[in-house]
C-alpha cells in the first residue's frame, strides 16, 4: 500500500484589511501531484478591528483598505447617508486624522452578530478636544470589507 504524503504550506499576510491574519493552506499529493488550496476568511470582527487599530494608529491608507467600494455611512433615525462611497469617508478622516494627533477610540462593550459586530465606544482626542465622546457604532460587513456603519450619538 502507498503512503500519500502531503505537505502543507501556510501562508500569513498582513498588507491590508482584508488580507489581515488570512491564511493559505496548500496541500499537494506526491502520488498523482493533485493540489488542494484552502482559505481562511477573516471574521467580521477581525475586520472592524483591524479598522479599529489602524484609527487610533491614525494610519489612513489601513483605515481605508477596511471599507468596501460602496461603504455607507449613516446617523441613527437619519435616512439620508452622512457619507457615501471611498472618496467621500477618506475626505472626511483625512481631515480628521489630521487635525487629531490624539485620536484614540476604547471599545467599551462588543457585541458581534453574523455580519453585524456593534461596538460601544469611548473617544477621545476629536479635533483636539479633551471631552470624551460616547458612541455607539454598528457595522456591517461583506465580503471582508465593511460595507455601512450606523452611529448612534449620546
Amino acid at each position: 500500500m502507498k503512503k500519500i504524503l502531503f505537505f502543507a504550506l501556510i501562508i500569513f499576510s498582513f498588507q491590508n484589511c482584508s488580507s489581515s491574519k488570512t491564511s493559505t493552506i496548500s496541500l499537494k499529493n506526491n502520488n498523482d501531484g493533485k493540489s488542494i488550496s484552502m482559505k481562511n476568511k477573516n471574521t467580521p470582527e477581525q475586520i472592524v478591528q483591524k479598522n479599529l487599530d489602524a484609527y487610533n494608529a491614525l494610519d489612513l491608507e489601513t483605515f481605508m483598505s477596511c471599507f468596501h467600494k460602496e461603504i455607507t455611512m449613516y446617523n441613527y433615525g437619519i435616512a439620508e447617508p452622512s457619507a457615501k462611497g471611498l472618496e467621500e469617508v477618506r475626505k472626511i478622516y483625512k481631515g480628521l486624522f489630521d487635525q487629531s494627533p490624539s485620536l484614540h477610540s476604547n471599545i467599551l462593550k462588543r457585541i458581534v452578530f453574523e455580519n453585524k459586530v456593534i461596538d460601544h465606544e469611548s473617544i477621545i482626542g476629536r479635533l483636539g478636544s479633551k471631552d470624551i465622546i460616547e458612541m455607539v457604532l454598528i457595522y456591517e460587513v461583506k465580503d471582508e470589507k465593511i460595507i455601512k456603519i450606523t452611529a448612534i450619538k449620546k
